[in-house]
């Protein structure tokens, strides 16, 4: 457009030099983003340890899932949790065995029986055959006079095992809900800047729109024109950096529920 203006005798060479240099500058920018895809392409193939070269285009934009069910991560993020639930496993461990040393302190009763049966062939003798049976049972009582201290000692092990692992299991549990809730809260504050970056794209595109015209019927300078693609693309920029923040803190939400999946 600075070229156009000049030819019809409009412009000045300077806004000319003006705009070639800011094409040049957009042109280097490419580049080096063009550059920085490549080294990001050679990591990941790095990463899966693929000796060939894995060539693949990245996607250029991130789909966001807006409609998180954050009640249901919430009870995934507890039910799925392989700390929790290892912990949980340890504590019942840990209730059986003091209820098993708290038995050791009461009387147990024991109770036995037995059933004889004999018989006796005499070949010789009156009497040629005698047979006999009888059943014998009983009761024992025993209860713990002294043992040196051991069942208490038994006992008290026992509850701290499993009073500590409860505490282990709040901690968690607070833990687990705290991360949740600190991605959930990151997550609808990118949504909701990516809100307002979007809206200030559609107003910074009709703002453009407007410069370009007035500086093709030479009403505004190319430094004006200048300032508002500026501020165009530093709204795409910010739009961009909102919407990775936001995939970012889904991503951390659904690790954390155990729902990430890799596909």
């Amino acid at each position: 457009m600075a070229q156009t203006r000049l030819d019809v005798g409009r412009g000045n060479q300077l806004d000319v030099f003006q705009a070639q240099s800011d094409l040049n500058t957009q042109k280097t920018a490419l580049m080096r983003q063009n550059q920085a895809i490549a080294m990001a392409k050679m990591l990941v193939n790095q990463l899966m340890m693929d000796e060939t070269t894995l060539n693949f285009t990245p996607a250029d934009s991130l789909i966001l899932n807006e409609n998180i069910d954050f009640g249901q991560l919430k009870r995934d993020a507890v039910g799925k949790n392989n700390t929790l639930n290892l912990l949980k496993r340890q504590q019942g461990i840990a209730i059986l065995t003091q209820k098993e040393a708290e038995t050791f302190r009461k009387p147990r009763i024991v109770a036995n029986s037995s059933f004889n049966l004999g018989r006796t062939d005499n070949t010789a003798g009156f009497l040629l055959l005698n047979q006999s049976a009888g059943l014998n049972a009983g009761i024992t009582l025993t209860y713990p006079i002294y043992d040196g201290g051991n069942i208490k000692r038994q006992v008290e092990n026992a509850k701290i095992a499993t009073e500590s692992t409860g505490f282990q299991i709040k901690e968690t549990e607070y833990n687990i809900a705290s991360n949740l809730n600190l991605a959930f809260q990151n997550y609808k504050n990118a949504l909701e800047i990516l809100r307002g970056e979007e809206e200030n794209i559609k107003i910074s595109r009709q703002s453009i729109e407007i410069a370009m015209e007035r500086f093709r019927l030479s009403r505004s300078t190319i430094l004006e024109l200048r300032q508002i693609q500026q501020s165009y693309e530093a709204a795409l920029i910010r739009a961009i950096s909102a919407r990775f923040d936001a995939k970012n803190a889904e991503i951390d939400m659904l690790w954390l529920s155990g729902n990430l999946v890799i596909r």
